[in-house]
């Protein structure tokens, strides 16, 4: 994660340099065409050539074609690909015949000269991709899964950043309307039943996940043909390959999970992310009297329940404390997962809102409605918590045991590394103790979470008295 991380704060200045890199490359490309087309002929034919008005000619095409080359969006997308060799030959063709007209209107070289010197600066400026292209070897190969708007902004991300070691070099998408041919010269090859054979014929070696939400099915078939399956995190507010992570392969409820919610009235927050939507098909398999899905996101419910064939949708945000306390007491479930939590950490403030006052109204909520099984989906960044996304999620541990404490039921975190959705029977099936906690403050949660500098800002803006 450090590495793109890193690799995301110089995306830009990496993406400048390369078209720079490139464009310097398609002129000099031009200037040694024109002057080596230029040479052959006046050794063949000994024609006289003037060296003022060969040198104008020159300077008009080297500044013609950086102009024609961004037009046609020659400097974007992978370096070395089909799609741009494509277009390095048609921005030569249109590069040579612009030239051969501006000779035509004021002769300045002889009229064959442009069109053959388009031909070696093709030969030239595609030598010199490959080369770079040989550079970049070691990237990884990517399937994206996913091919909306969230992929193919992804694919770009990892095409103007080579650095990142990320090659696309497939889309997958369940959705005929998105299975045309190619999305930013990536071609479309097919849907998830396509996993094992697209990887086998691209060479990848990941899958990365552009969809806000899969089923276990996905997650098995990039397991089963060797991908490494990332993802970004559900509250991610742009598709950048920064802010992937890695989930693993989910496994099915065991026995002792069906046994556990089998007839009981089940609620899951944050039911349309990536962890709260596994977990709801998968308890939707273990027969609960009924299953509340409870998210912001009101399509991706929605999605959520088509998927599993039927669920109570409750499109609540979490962080509303009469909406979450209306809704529990109507519902009155019996096993809470709270899966709902924003995991990005360059927005605090959100992070506070949602980790740490939403953990809180959700538990004060299910206390009085009176809930006996609370599980509290939390992440290995507690453990640790050095940065602000870590120590609201620590927060939030604590705020659970401090319930478990006045609750009389089961009420405990479980830990997922990187928030990975393959642990219902560790969520479920486990029994973790609860983190011992002293009760908490406000004004003392700020100065966990933020640190002494930030309270006074931070209780400003939250509307928290310190």
């Amino acid at each position: 994660m450090r590495e793109l991380r890193e690799c995301n704060a110089s995306g830009a200045l990496d993406a400048t340099r390369r078209r720079l890199l490139l464009t310097g490359i398609d002129v000099s490309a031009w200037a040694i065409a024109i002057t080596t087309v230029t040479w052959f002929r006046l050794a063949r034919d000994a024609t006289y050539v003037d060296a003022v008005r060969l040198l104008c000619f020159i300077l008009l095409v080297l500044a013609m074609v950086p102009v024609v080359g961004m037009a046609a969006r020659l400097y974007q997308g992978r370096v070395g690909g089909i799609e741009e060799s494509v277009r390095l030959a048609w921005v030569a063709l249109l590069t040579g015949v612009l030239a051969a007209a501006m000779d035509f209107v004021v002769p300045l070289v002889p009229q064959a000269i442009p069109m053959n010197a388009a031909l070696v600066a093709v030969v030239i400026g595609w030598s010199a991709r490959q080369v770079i292209r040989r550079d970049y070897a070691s990237t990884r190969r990517v399937i994206v899964f996913g091919a909306g708007d969230t992929g193919e902004r992804l694919a770009r991300s990892m095409m103007d950043v080579p650095d990142c070691g990320y090659q696309p070099v497939a889309f997958l998408d369940d959705a005929p309307v998105q299975r045309v041919s190619r999305i930013g010269g990536v071609p479309v090859r097919g849907t998830r039943h396509d996993i094992a054979k697209v990887a086998a014929r691209t060479g990848a070696s990941l899958l990365v996940l552009a969809v806000p939400s899969v089923d276990a099915e996905v997650l098995r078939a990039a397991h089963d043909a060797g991908l490494e399956v990332l993802a970004l995190p559900d509250d991610a507010p742009e598709a950048d390959v920064a802010d992937l992570h890695v989930l693993d392969a989910v496994a099915p409820p065991a026995g002792a999970v069906r046994e556990h919610l089998a007839g009981k009235r089940v609620l899951v927050t944050g039911a349309a992310g990536t962890i709260g939507a596994e977990l709801s098909r998968q308890i939707h398999q273990a027969g609960p009297a009924r299953l509340f899905l409870l998210d912001r996101d009101v399509p991706g419910l929605h999605d959520v329940r088509g998927s599993i064939g039927g669920a109570d949708v409750l499109p609540v945000d979490i962080r509303d404390s009469e909406a979450v306390r209306g809704v529990f007491a109507r519902c009155l479930p019996e096993v809470v997962l709270h899966a709902a939590a924003f995991q990005h950490g360059r927005y605090p403030l959100e992070a506070w809102r949602t980790n740490v006052l939403g953990t809180y109204y959700v538990l004060e909520a299910a206390l009085s409605a009176g809930v006996r099984t609370f599980v509290n989906i939390s992440a290995d960044e507690a453990a640790d918590a050095t940065c602000v996304l870590g120590r609201s999620e620590r927060i939030g541990e604590r705020l659970t045991a401090d319930a478990a404490a006045r609750s009389g039921g089961e009420y405990l975190s479980v830990r997922l590394g990187d928030a990975s959705p393959d642990a219902v029977r560790q969520v479920l099936t486990q029994r973790p103790a609860g983190v011992a906690a002293p009760p908490l403050d406000p004004a003392h949660l700020l100065s966990l979470a933020l640190g002494d500098n930030e309270i006074a800002a931070m209780t400003e803006c939250a509307g928290i008295a310190s």
